[in-house]
C-alpha cells in the first residue's frame, strides 16, 4: 500500500517493465508525461508497442544501455519534444534491477521528469551569456576601430599645425598650403566619425527626424556617381547604375537617403578586390514599393554574421575591418534610416561570391509624375 501510494503521488513519471517484456506498472504522472494525460491501457504490453514516437527511440536505447551495465547504474538522457502542441524537455533516468530466479529477471525502471522550465531558463541564460560576450567583443572592436579613426587624423592635425606654429618665420612657407589641405581633410574625417556616432545615438533614442521632400532619383544617383568616381577609379573598381523609370520621384529625407547610398557603395568599394564590380539598381516592385539594391562581387559575409551586421559597431571580420577606414556604423545607420522612412533594409551575402544590400521604401513614398499630371488635368 505504501509503494502504491508513493507511485500514485509521485511528481515524476514512473514505468516499471521487464526487459523486452511486458509493462508491470505505470503511475498517473507517467501517463500524463508520456501520453499527455490520456489514460492508456499499457499493462502487459511492451515498451516498443505503446511508447509514442517522440519517446520510443530514446527510451529503448537507454534500456539497452542500462541492461548491458551493472544493476543500479543509472543511464540519464534528455528528450526534446517539439511538435505543434508543445515544446518540452523531459529528463529520463533508466535503471535495472535483478530479481532472483532461474534465470534472474531483469526489471527496468524508467523515471521521467518534466524539466522544461529549468531547460528554458538555462537556454535563456546561455543566450544572454552569448549576447553579453558578443556585446563585449563589439565594444572592444569599436574601441580599437574608433581609437584608430580618431587618432590618425588628430595626429595629422596636431603634427602639421605644430610645424606651422613652430616654424622660423624666415623659412619659406609655400608648403603651408599643403599642410592646410592635410589639416582640413583630417578635420572633415573627424567630423564624419563624430556625425556617424551622433546619428546612431539619435536612431537608438528614436530621436531621428526626417526632413521630407520630393527627390528625383536620377538626379541623386547622378550626384552620387560623381562623388564616388574618384574612389572607384583610384582603386580600379567598376560601378554601374540602373535607375529605372524616369517618371518616379521619392518622398524622403534627401540628405539621409543620399548618405544611405553612399554608405552602401563605400562598403562595397572597401571590401571588393581589384577590378571589382559594383552595381546600384533602382526598380519598382510588383507591389508598388521602391527597391534600391547595391550589389558587389567582394569578399562577402559569413552566414553566422549576417544577422549582426546592422548592429552598431559590429564588424564581421574585425581583423580585416581594421585594415580599412570605418568604425562599423555604416550599415547600422542605413538600417535605422530605412526604418525611419517606414521601410526595411536587408543584406544577402555569400563568402567569396559577393554581397547584395537592399533598401525598400513603401509605395506610399513613391510618386509618379504622370499620375500627378493626370490628377492636375482632371482637376482643371
Amino acid at each position: 500500500r505504501v509503494l502504491s501510494q508513493i507511485m500514485a503521488d509521485s511528481f515524476d513519471g514512473v514505468i516499471i517493465a521487464e526487459h523486452r517484456g511486458p509493462i508491470l506498472a505505470i503511475n498517473p504522472a507517467g501517463q500524463r508525461i508520456i501520453f499527455g494525460g490520456e489514460e492508456m491501457d499499457v499493462i502487459s504490453h511492451t515498451l516498443a508497442d505503446v511508447l509514442p514516437d517522440t519517446f520510443a527511440p530514446a527510451v529503448l536505447t537507454t534500456v539497452e544501455e542500462a541492461t548491458s551495465g551493472p544493476p543500479g547504474k543509472p543511464v540519464v538522457r534528455e528528450i526534446e519534444i517539439h511538435d505543434d502542441s508543445k515544446n518540452a524537455y523531459i529528463e529520463l533516468i533508466t535503471t535495472v534491477s535483478m530479481l532472483d530466479g532461474t534465470p534472474p529477471t531483469k526489471i527496468v525502471t524508467l523515471t521521467f521528469r518534466d524539466v522544461t522550465e529549468r531547460r528554458q531558463a538555462e537556454l535563456v541564460a546561455e543566450f544572454a551569456a552569448k549576447e553579453a560576450i558578443a556585446a563585449n567583443q563589439a565594444k572592444s572592436n569599436f574601441l580599437a576601430s574608433v581609437s584608430h579613426e580618431l587618432r590618425t587624423p588628430l595626429n595629422a592635425i596636431i603634427g602639421f599645425s605644430e610645424i606651422m606654429k613652430n616654424s622660423d618665420p624666415k623659412i619659406d612657407v609655400s608648403s603651408y598650403a599643403e599642410y592646410s589641405d592635410h589639416i582640413h581633410e583630417s578635420g572633415n574625417h573627424l567630423l564624419g566619425v563624430v556625425n556617424s556616432l551622433i546619428d546612431v545615438s539619435r536612431i537608438e533614442a528614436d530621436g531621428f527626424e526626417l526632413h521630407e521632400e520630393m527627390v528625383d532619383l536620377n538626379e541623386m544617383v547622378g550626384g552620387i556617381g560623381r562623388i564616388v568616381a574618384g574612389w572607384t577609379q583610384a582603386q580600379e573598381k567598376h560601378i554601374s547604375y540602373h535607375v529605372g523609370p524616369d517618371d518616379v520621384t521619392l518622398i524622403c529625407d534627401r540628405t539621409t537617403t543620399r548618405q544611405m547610398l553612399l554608405n552602401l557603395i563605400s562598403n562595397s568599394v572597401k571590401f571588393t578586390g581589384e577590378n571589382g564590380i559594383i552595381e546600384l539598381r533602382v526598380r519598382i516592385r510588383t507591389n508598388g514599393d521602391l527597391e534600391i539594391v547595391v550589389s558587389d562581387n567582394g569578399i562577402g559575409i559569413a552566414a553566422a554574421d549576417l544577422q549582426n551586421v546592422t548592429k552598431p559597431f559590429f564588424q564581421a571580420d574585425a581583423e580585416l575591418a581594421r585594415q580599412h577606414d570605418g568604425v562599423g556604423l555604416g550599415l547600422a545607420i542605413v538600417s535605422g534610416c530605412a526604418r525611419a522612412h517606414g521601410g526595411e533594409f536587408t543584406v544577402e551575402s555569400v563568402p567569396r561570391v559577393g554581397t547584395k544590400a537592399r533598401i525598400i521604401f513603401p509605395k506610399s513614398r513613391v510618386h509618379h509624375k504622370d499620375d500627378a499630371d493626370a490628377a492636375s488635368a482632371a482637376a482643371a
